[in-house]
């Protein structure tokens, strides 16, 4: 599946609250735009975790939800932006975020690794090749080798229900310069939090793939559309 991710900043103007109404408000207008709509197979809606997370979990928490977008095609995740209806949609984004979300938006391929449910809770992690390594070798070592050491260890078999490599392919934003976000999905903060205590003590690492930033969130809308 190609898949659009984007993390969203609410607007400063506005409290958390008001957000969630608005972010929910900017969801109905998109639908209503059909040349827009129909790009998409599926939308996974989070939001912030509301409580705070303790400061040794080593997690962002600058960040009001997130959308995780299915789209039809590569082709797809670019013509969207030249349907009738984006201006609109544009403007209102002004209203609900930080900015538009083109600008904290990433495109890649999905590459499904542990193929379970999804729970209330994920915890994305965007990485990025190291200096002077190649795409393909960045790939093969971030799901590859990478991957294989993470759904080996305890922590990841007893907690962990999904995991999923979105391997970017698109340009991203400036400052957004990351080449995958990893889904770690969870059944609650709980699990999700004692996966991170206990893995980050294996320290895994492998050559060619450097950390960027985690963040947890929960789960708050999905829409999947239905097989013809």
């Amino acid at each position: 599946m190609i898949k659009t991710i984007y993390l969203a900043k609410r607007n400063p103007n506005s409290t958390y609250e008001e957000f969630v109404e608005n972010w929910r408000a900017h969801a109905v207008l998109s639908g209503s735009f059909p040349e827009v709509g129909r790009r998409f197979d599926s939308v996974i809606q989070c939001k912030r975790v509301v409580a705070d997370l303790d400061a040794d979990l080593g997690l962002t928490q600058d960040f009001d939800g997130a959308n995780l977008l299915g789209l039809t095609s590569l082709f797809d995740a670019v013509d969207v932006y030249n349907q009738e209806g984006i201006p609109t949609l544009r403007m209102d984004e002004k209203r609900v975020f930080s900015d538009y979300v083109s600008e904290s938006s990433l495109t890649g391929v999905e590459l499904v690794l542990l193929d379970g449910g999804r729970g209330q809770v994920v915890v994305l992690e965007l990485v990025r090749r190291s200096p002077g390594t190649a795409l393909t070798a960045f790939l093969l070592a971030w799901s590859g080798e990478y991957a294989r050491a993470v759904t080996a260890c305890a922590p990841f078999r007893e907690h962990v229900r999904r995991y999923v490599h979105n391997q970017i392919v698109l340009p991203t934003p400036p400052g957004w310069g990351y080449d995958g976000i990893a889904e770690l999905w969870f059944e609650d903060v709980t699990g999700a939090s004692a996966y991170l205590r206990d893995s980050r003590k294996l320290a895994i690492s492998v050559p060619g793939v450097e950390a960027g930033f985690s963040t947890m969130l929960e789960l708050s809308h999905v829409w999947i559309r239905r097989k013809k």
